[in-house]
């Protein structure tokens, strides 16, 4: 089942979307001629088997793995068809990332580890938006602390106020839970689910887990570096 969308509400696209490593007899592909489109405020999840190709295709839309081939569209620009300056302002201003090994910086504080977008950008920092961020997090009582003072579950708070505090059209999470326990990691994917909802973002989750993907609008599963099925699971 494929589901098809409106132009009007198109955050993400990719066209022809390959990646392939080494040449000739040793060439061997990661991703093969991909064609998804991402929705205004959808969740969608990206499932498939380790090695399938999912993490190279959220990588290749996240602006961190140039593709082979194909082109990959974020608010109907061309990602890789802009200079390198002017990507790395669109990935800062239009995408916010969560890894599954959280990527915080030690010697920041929690404030100034979410605030680190804004700075990279030269951009004020509005205390009260950083700080309603906090709270919606519920690490109001922590952005003194440092990311070692932190549970696993609490570093990764921390990042998801950080790739939401610039309010980008687009948020990646790759395996976030995947260094938690089962209820950390359950608690984090509804942190996760409810804030991008509140922020009226888009999110598009990496995960090996289906019960995990079970939340989501929309599953799209990758097997072999294509994609064998793309459906709507709730509306």
């Amino acid at each position: 089942m494929r589901y098809t969308q409106s132009m009007d509400t198109i955050v993400a696209r990719t066209y022809g979307l390959s990646k392939w490593y080494g040449a000739g007899l040793t060439r061997v592909s990661a991703l093969r001629d991909v064609n998804v489109t991402i929705e205004d405020g959808e969740f969608v999840a990206v499932i498939g088997p380790s090695g399938s190709g999912k993490s190279t295709l959220l990588h290749m839309l996240g602006g961190i793995d140039q593709p082979s081939s194909g082109r990959v569209e974020i608010d109907r620009q061309d990602l890789y068809g802009i200079p390198e300056r002017r990507r790395a302002i669109l990935r800062r201003r239009k995408l916010g990332f969560v890894f599954q090994s959280f990527n915080l910086l030690p010697r920041l504080s929690v404030w100034d580890n979410i605030a680190l977008p804004l700075f990279l950008d030269g951009r004020p920092q509005d205390p009260a938006v950083i700080r309603e961020i906090v709270e919606r997090v519920g690490l109001d009582n922590r952005t003194r602390h440092f990311p070692t003072q932190l549970s696993g579950g609490e570093q990764q708070r921390v990042a998801i106020a950080r790739a939401l505090v610039y309010r980008p059209s687009l948020v990646l999470a790759d395996e976030p839970t995947g260094n938690l326990d089962r209820r950390s990691g359950r608690e984090i994917l509804s942190l996760l689910k409810s804030t991008t909802r509140f922020y009226r973002r888009t999110l598009v989750l990496v995960t090996h887990d289906p019960d995990l993907a079970s939340e989501a609008d929309r599953i799209i599963t990758i097997r072999d570096g294509i994609v064998a099925d793309d459906r709507r699971v709730r509306t």
